[in-house]
């Protein structure tokens, strides 16, 4: 197959810490012995971008050849191969390097069948197949660029001098490069302080002729080959569960070349099988050392050079310290460098003082800066520390580097474990777990020097009690003593914790135990298997809880679940003059009984919204919307229980009701125009009651004019619009009490009048 992609990148991507990560944390828990792990999903492109890449290279035009499980990437922190993590590309399939090495000369198969490299053909001297081929442009930022890598075959040792050995090679042209091969390009794979002598099972191997080969071979690629032994790893008949498939590998050498600075260059990584097709070699290129000499800036942050808290880059007080590293790709001249420090964490305060001064000497290429955290008592959070440095590369472009730690508060272990602990068929098994804190942990009990497991197993049928000491990474210590006796009889019991409102909540319910040693094992009849357990029923019910303690004795309870029995939702279909309050009466549903005894409900009322009406008067959209969102709508609700005030417009509207549980019933309100009602008599005292001169029914008829007048005939009121509002003054002082007199002139046309008397007296 063949892949282009064309993409910028001028540092190396996190993705590749984040990937292997993920990878070991999975193979751990796969398997308990440790191997090398080979991800053969990833894109040539993704390869590059993700795994290859290092600092101060900018590249493009990305291609491959090559079945796709001929490339990927591997972690080889778990295995004896000598690079951790990288880019791999192989003649067969990349999982063949997955040990242990158990056959003397293994295929998995794969492979691009049947298709060549040139190049690969020159440097071997025999026709090639199922070559994988990886290219791409780049413009290095420094003069020289380089890369680390280890190539490792199946075809060791019996192959060696042979005329069948795989072949592979970094082929590099561009500016200031004249080579022997395609494009002149010349090959980075050669062996160390030799004249370009290429790295081949031929050439580097361990200094015997194998039994398929003749020393011919190996002389026609260096007539020293066989002095080449220290750059070999011999591997065949490895014994160690961690060991490669690879029957021998190569030490970690290094492909450099000198290169113009901001010039285009071109590398072609390839490997392939050389005069057959079978037993597999594979390159492994460590990943983020494709790199061109560059000024950088790193972190870390570790205990005795193993990494700890959060990736690497995590200071705990009173815990661990860290080192910022300066590092310059020349060491020539002296020089001073004035670095940034900034970050949410003080100066002098958090940690100790920082000089922002970096002086360094002729001879030095890197300088290292101490985090030294200053431990307190406060819980502050995490907070950062950056040191950053603006430099000119070889090229002449301004490159800002940084890197960041982070202070973190200390945070102590807490220790977790049952007690006591039962004594089954003569074993009492004691486990603490431990809760925060930073490991990895060690366990140091006190039955025994080699009793250093989480878990300890003490033979015995007489009660006793063991200390167990932890120990974090930061070396603190926390302590327990746990007893183990011959179990008591076993006493559990169960509860529903909280009460749901409507049928279908969650309830949670919890496991107790009275009498019993532990540890315990829960099972719910609903299907839990934990202390407390979360259900969802319709209705009450019952849950029965079996505990189970560390000898295998069981006991049951039965668990009473309960939910609410709420009545259906019933009330009246009203009928109401215009602008009267009315009720539905509802009763059932969700809700509570007032101190009166009147019910009081928690409900939403709703209906349905037309819009868009056509032509002939039909509405084209509804809408189910409450009731006071609803414009123009008939009646208005005062709280959740059912009383509305009545609008100005008669009509009839269909009133859905809701209560919190979901529960529905439908009412009809009527909003009609009332004959008028007229009162003789109000008494505006301020209490609340008949404190207007209200008209019922007056509502249905707009300007409606009325007047008031005194014993002497004067007018002392008078309205164009009577809507029942006048409370008994005039200028905002009250009239005297006594009887008025009232024409009510109604739109309809009808008038009315009579006598009204006002009186303030309280009753």
């Amino acid at each position: 197959m063949f892949t282009q992609v064309k993409h910028s990148i001028t540092m190396k991507q996190h993705l590749i810490g984040l990937f292997f990560l993920c990878t070991l944390l999975l193979s751990s828990t796969a398997e308990l012995r440790a191997q090398i792990i080979v991800d053969e999903s990833l894109t040539a492109q993704e390869v590059v971008e993700t795994i290859l890449l290092g600092e101060g290279v900018e590249i493009f035009n990305i291609t491959y050849s090559g079945d796709l499980d001929q490339i990927g990437s591997f972690d080889a922190n778990n295995s004896n191969i000598l690079i951790p993590e990288g880019m791999i590309m192989a003649t067969g399939s990349c999982s063949n390097v997955i040990g242990p090495n158990d056959s003397g000369s293994s295929t998995t198969g794969g492979g691009n069948f049947q298709v060549n490299d040139p190049d690969l053909d020159q440097l071997s001297t025999f026709n090639t197949n199922d070559a994988a081929v990886l290219e791409f442009d780049f413009i290095p930022t420094g003069d020289s660029i380089n890369f680390n890598y280890s190539f490792g075959s199946d075809e060791y040792n019996e192959y060696v001098c042979g005329s069948v050995n795989d072949a592979f090679g970094f082929f590099l042209s561009g500016p200031g490069i004249n080579g022997a091969y395609s494009n002149n390009a010349i090959n980075l794979a050669v062996i160390p302080n030799t004249n370009g002598t290429p790295v081949t099972i031929n050439s580097v191997n361990n200094g015997n002729v194998g039994s398929a080969g003749s020393a011919n071979n190996c002389a026609q690629v260096d007539p020293n080959w066989m002095n080449n032994t220290a750059y070999y790893v011999d591997n065949e008949n490895n014994g160690d569960a961690n060991a490669t498939q690879l029957d021998g590998f190569t030490v970690v050498l290094v492909a450099e070349a000198a290169v113009q600075c901001g010039q285009t260059y071109h590398i072609k990584i390839a490997i392939a099988d050389a005069g057959d097709t079978a037993f597999d070699s594979s390159v492994f290129i460590e990943g983020g050392s494709f790199s061109s000499n560059a000024f950088d800036i790193t972190a870390t942050a570790s205990i005795s050079g193993n990494q700890i808290f959060g990736g690497d880059t995590t200071v705990v007080e009173s815990c661990n310290d860290a080192v910022f590293q300066v590092v310059r790709p020349f060491a020539d001249i002296a020089d001073t460098l004035d670095v940034t420090i900034s970050g949410t964490a003080t100066n002098g305060v958090d940690y100790e003082t920082i000089d922002p001064e970096v002086i360094m000497e002729v001879g030095e290429f890197s300088y290292e800066i101490p985090l030294i955290v200053i431990p307190d008592a406060e819980v502050e959070g995490p907070e950062t520390v950056t040191i950053e440095y603006m430099y000119v590369n070889l090229c002449g472009d301004s490159v800002l580097r940084s890197a960041t730690l982070i202070i973190a508060d200390f945070e102590p272990t807490q220790l977790q474990y049952d007690n006591p602990v039962g004594i089954c068929n003569g074993e009492a098994i004691l486990e603490v777990e431990t809760i925060g804190g930073y490991g990895p942990f060690d366990f140091l009990w006190s039955t025994g020097d080699t009793d250093t497991l989480a878990v300890n197993v003490i033979e015995t049928d007489d009660p006793g009690a063991a200390q167990i000491t932890v120990t974090d990474v930061c070396g603190n210590e926390q302590t327990a003593t746990i007893t183990y006796t011959m179990p008591p009889e076993l006493v559990i019991y169960g509860e529903q914790t909280d009460s749901p409102l409507c049928p279908g909540d969650a309830t949670v319910l919890e496991a107790g135990i009275s009498t019993g040693v532990g540890p315990f094992t829960y099972d719910w009849s609903s299907g839990g298997d934990g202390t407390t357990e979360t259900v969802n029923f319709d209705a009450s019910q019952i849950v029965t809880l079996t505990v189970t303690d560390a000898c295998g004795i069981q006991d049951s309870f039965d668990v009473e679940v309960e939910y609410p029995v709420w009545d259906p939702i019933t009330g009246n279909d009203p009928e109401v003059c215009l602008g009267i309050q009315g009720d539905l009466n509802l009763t059932g549903g969700v809700g509570e009984a007032d101190f009166a005894g009147n019910w009081v409900g928690q409900y939403e009322f709703y209906t349905w919204q037309y819009s868009n009406y056509d032509a002939s008067g039909n509405p084209q959209d509804s809408a189910f919307a409450l009731v006071d969102d609803v414009l123009d709508s008939l009646a208005t609700f005062i709280g959740p229980s059912g009383n509305f005030q009545a609008g100005l417009t008669q009509g009839d509207m269909e009133i859905y009701v809701i209560d919190q549980c979901g529960a529905e019933g439908t009412f009809n309100v009527s909003v009609i125009a009332c004959d008028t009602e007229i009162p003789n008599v109000f008494s505006p005292n301020g209490d609340s009651m008949n404190d207007f001169f209200r008209i019922p029914g007056i509502e249905g008829f707009p300007n409606s004019k009325l007047e008031i007048y005194n014993r002497w005939g004067n007018v002392i009121y008078q309205s164009n619009d009577y809507g029942g509002g006048w409370d008994g003054r005039i200028n905002n002082e009250p009239v005297a009490d006594g009887t008025y007199y009232y024409i009510l002139r109604r739109s309809d046309g009808e008038n009315f009048h009579g006598g009204l008397t006002i009186t303030r007296q309280r009753r």
